[in-house]
């Protein structure tokens, strides 16, 4: 590879992908599940199709007519990682709902990690219930595809999985179906596709809906829909309050499922500001000059008390309870359940 290609090459790591799509025969298309890249330049023209999420093992689909050898290789992972890499995200759902939380918490959560109090034993008994019994509630969904990435390394890999399973028609239901819209991120419990149109579902271990959680729910009917999937109906999954064990699981009693999309299309306008809001947040210098006070704990405690109530007497630092214990009982015993019955 002569020194002129990569001289034609170097300028498309400084425009932005659509430039870069148009005027580089490279198409990386956002959340898309196979890639394409032609380079004419300098051997024969070349599709490239890689599978992206093993970049150090040969390719998927084999090596590239036109590349015979490991340097006209190397040249295209690292175009192919270049491009994906100028698109990672900004906000996803949890940092979302954390902007309209507070907006210093978002810039310290992105920019100051290092300040965050550590996480009460308590808080992440909770994260951990929630992610089960979201798994528990795929069985009401069975013969599903899991895309759910184990890090943040796997992101891309998920959302270009995602799209192929979509485009393929291969599984009518997909656990943790991955969508990226204007440097937007979400990772939604559950895509249906029921009498051939898409229905998304959001799980939550809790025994009604919260204004939060249609906050959170807009949020990811913003960034799907955007994105390109049309969505016939967007739902919440929640417990079933009145629910009794009988000595077996019935998970068509134990969940409601509540269809929410009048009450979040309204809400898509207010999203898109807040989304432009956050961004912005990202963009400064220093963390917003917000004083500490109600919005510390509401609607969810705030992991950098210690850091924004510093000058402030502790005793008047906002108590933060756990409470609703008989619930998360409640909670932890469906878990059993169903492990057990998982496992006979």
């Amino acid at each position: 590879m002569s020194k002129i290609v990569y001289a034609l090459l170097l300028p498309i790591f400084l425009m932005p992908l659509s430039a870069l799509a148009q005027n580089n025969k490279m198409y990386v298309m956002e959340g898309i599940g196979t890639t394409v890249i032609e380079i004419s330049k300098g051997y024969n023209t070349t599709t490239f199709y890689d599978s992206f999420w093993n970049f150090d093992s040969d390719f998927k689909y084999g090596i590239p007519q036109g590349c015979q050898s490991n340097h006209h290789i190397n040249l295209l992972r690292w175009v192919t990682k270049k491009a994906l890499n100028m698109e990672k995200h900004l906000l996803s759902k949890s940092t979302f709902i954390r902007s309209v939380q507070c907006e210093k918490s978002l810039y310290l959560h992105k920019k100051r990690p290092f300040l965050r109090d550590r996480l009460a034993p308590e808080q992440l008994a909770k994260f951990r219930r929630g992610t089960k019994l979201g798994i528990v509630a795929q069985h009401l969904f069975p013969g599903g595809i899991d895309v759910r990435p184990h890090s943040y390394h796997q992101y891309t890999k998920k959302l270009l999985e995602t799209q192929e399973v979509i485009n393929s028609q291969s599984h009518n239901v997909i656990y943790e179906a991955g969508f990226q819209y204007d440097r937007l991120l979400v990772f939604l419990d559950i895509l249906s596709k029921e009498e051939g149109h898409w229905i998304g579902y959001e799980v939550k271990s809790a025994l009604k809906i919260s204004d939060t959680f249609l906050l959170d729910a807009a949020f990811q009917y913003y960034v799907i829909t955007n994105s390109g999937l049309p969505l016939k109906d967007f739902q919440i999954i929640y417990i079933n309050k009145d629910y009794t064990f009988d000595g077996t699981m019935n998970l068509k009693a134990l969940f409601i499922k509540e269809s929410v999309l009048d009450r979040i299309l309204p809400l898509q306008s207010f999203v898109k500001k807040k989304v432009e809001e956050g961004k912005a947040t990202l963009q400064l210098e220093k963390s917003p000059p917000i004083e500490p006070g109600a919005q510390c704990t509401n609607p969810y405690p705030c992991d950098f008390i210690g850091h924004c109530w510093k000058k402030i007497p502790k005793e008047q630092w906002p108590q933060v309870s756990y409470s609703g214990e008989e619930f998360y009982h409640f909670v932890e015993d469906i878990l059993k359940l169903a492990t057990t019955e998982d496992k006979s």
